[in-house]
């Protein structure tokens, strides 16, 4: 049971990671009037290899820093 609370927090943590880091490039983009989105900084697709390649690893870095904190978060409920 305490599991199962602990991966569901973890998944609702990495879906809201995903959309934080989302919402936060559309400010940025907002911000600095782009006209367009910039959901990654300009240099890293040369170091990922492609664009494709960088937002996936983006979001995929995002939704992970998310479910940890959801996950750990959880565990530290259910110690008290």
């Amino acid at each position: 049971m305490i599991i199962k609370h602990i991966l569901r927090r973890g998944l609702l943590g990495f879906l809201i990671g995903i959309a934080v880091q989302y919402l936060l490039a559309i400010a940025v983009s907002l911000y600095l009037r782009l006209g367009y989105l910039l959901p990654y900084p300009a240099s890293f697709p040369e170091r990922f290899g492609g664009e494709m390649n960088t937002v996936v690893i983006v979001t995929a870095v995002c939704g992970g820093i998310g479910a940890i904190i959801g996950m750990v978060t959880a565990w530290l409920k259910t110690r008290r």
